[in-house]
């Protein structure tokens, strides 16, 4: 990381997050003293807007909290962002020599009509004095004609390859990022995607809430009809969560049969609807062998949702939503519950 201040301008930014951290009880460590000497210094607006708002909803800047600071601007989520922004400008050069390579081979082919075409004048021309002259030409011209289609060929060849690393890189970040059995984003896309939601929230003071479900008795499929038929559960309840979500939202395999789903610019009241819009429509649902007709029986979810709030650490607030997980669960199953604060669904059974 650069940083271009004098030594004076240094320290005095240095005594400044000191200052700060002794005043909101911040321990002193490294990490720590990164993310106050940036805010000292107001390299960062993003990071000065997000300490900002903190300190206006009178958040504890404790261990945390300080974690998710960090991680948000310097950790392993800034390195991700800083990954996909290369992405982004390796696509962009990708598709720059494409463009390029197809501009060549058009000049290329116009090169070899205009040569073609002189080749021609100058066989139907005058055979006079000028004749080994014009044989030389011709010559010349041959080789031009023949540089020009080599050209081409190149050229295609080139275009082709880096289409196909194109096609490659794409697959591998895919791969990288998605749950190989049901599609959806795996747990370190999600993580991601928490961070960026989250930083999104407090810079606007827009609502994030997020689902965490749980498929009721799925451990029975598993026991009596065997992990195939496991499998094409997880499969099923993936698509019925996609089917019910908005194309800003996050559905995530948070790990075995538990899934995460992340809504963005959605308040508590709205995520319940959304919860047991889901939940209902999944528990209409049985898993059949097509081969035999044979049923497994319904399918359902626990939901448990939690609203994020200002100052909240990014683990406290996944933990609310587990805990309202563990309330649904408690309560009967296929429910939809939250905890801590109120919302027009508190508790749905099905």
């Amino acid at each position: 990381m650069f940083y271009p201040e004098t030594a004076e301008t240094a320290r005095q930014h240095a005594l400044i997050a000191i200052d700060l951290m002794v005043r909101h009880g911040v321990a002193p460590n490294p990490a720590n003293f990164t993310v106050w000497y940036d805010y000292a210094g107001k390299r960062n607006p993003e990071l000065v807007g997000a300490i900002d708002s903190l300190i206006r909803a009178r958040a504890v800047f404790n261990a945390a909290q300080c974690a998710d600071l960090y991680a948000n601007f310097f950790g392993v989520d800034r390195d991700g962002e800083e990954l996909r922004d290369a992405s982004r400008r390796l696509q962009a050069a990708v598709d720059q020599v494409l463009a390029y390579v197809s501009d060549a081979g058009l000049d290329a082919s116009r090169s070899s009509h205009r040569l073609a075409a002189i080749s021609g004048d100058l066989q139907s021309g005058d055979k006079g004095g000028l004749h080994e002259v014009v044989r030389g030409v011709l010559v010349e011209c041959q080789k031009l004609l023949d540089r020009s289609r080599s050209l081409e060929q190149h050229l295609k060849h080139a275009s082709g390859e880096i289409s196909d690393l194109r096609e490659h890189l794409e697959a591998v970040r895919r791969e990288a990022l998605t749950d190989a059995l049901t599609g959806l984003a795996n747990r370190k896309l999600f993580d991601m995607k928490l961070h960026d939601e989250s930083r999104n929230a407090i810079k606007t003071g827009e609502t994030l809430c997020l689902l965490m479900a749980d498929i009721d008795h799925f451990k029975n499929f598993n026991d009596s009809y065997g992990h195939r038929v496991g499998d094409e559960v997880l499969k099923i309840v993936a698509r019925t969560l996609k089917e019910g979500l908005k194309g800003q939202d996050t559905v995530s395999r948070y790990g075995g049969e538990e899934f995460a789903i992340l809504l963005p610019r959605t308040g508590l009241d709205g995520a319940m609807t959304v919860a047991d819009q889901i939940r209902a429509r999944l528990a209409r649902r049985t898993v059949t062998n097509r081969r035999t007709g044979q049923s497994y029986g319904a399918v359902t979810l626990s939901i448990g949702v939690a609203q994020h709030r200002q100052g909240e650490a990014l683990e406290q607030f996944v933990q609310r939503a587990d805990q309202a997980l563990y309330k649904a669960k408690n309560e009967g199953r296929n429910r939809v519950a939250t905890i801590g604060m109120t919302a027009s669904l508190n508790l749905v059974s099905g």
